[in-house]
């Protein structure tokens, strides 16, 4: 089983909201049985391996460096992201929740037909 948590991007700045999802993500490798894919929907940020790299600098993210599967660009035109039956999806942010929706219908197989959402603040003050 795995939990995929969908996200915008990442960048250099890893602020309190995606700095507390990636710290949700290394515990849960730490104390579950869960893998983790991490699919950043948004083409702007840091790839691959300067985010491995970048990462490196905290050490509550190692197992999260180490273990966790990712997806950059994930709606790139082209892209096709499989998705095993047992896997979880969580969004992180009110948009990245339609993805999750869309996920959901466009995947008949996946046995879970919910999604979680990791809701940190009351987002409707920012938007």
């Amino acid at each position: 089983m795995r939990l995929n948590v969908v996200l915008n991007g990442l960048s250099r700045d890893l602020t309190g909201g995606p700095l507390s999802i990636l710290r949700f993500m290394n515990s849960m490798l730490k104390y579950t049985e869960l893998g983790m894919r991490l699919i950043l929907i948004d083409g702007e940020g840091l790839e691959e391996d300067d985010f491995r790299m970048h990462i490196a600098k905290y050490p509550a993210l190692e197992l999260l460096r180490e273990s966790c599967l990712y997806v950059f660009d994930a709606l790139r035109p082209g892209l096709t992201i499989t998705a095993n039956p047992g896997d979880l999806f969580m969004a992180t942010v009110y948009y990245t929740a339609f993805t999750c929706h869309a996920t959901l219908r466009a995947h008949p197989a996946l046995r879970n037909r919910n999604f979680v959402y990791f809701i940190q603040d009351f987002e409707p003050i920012f938007f």
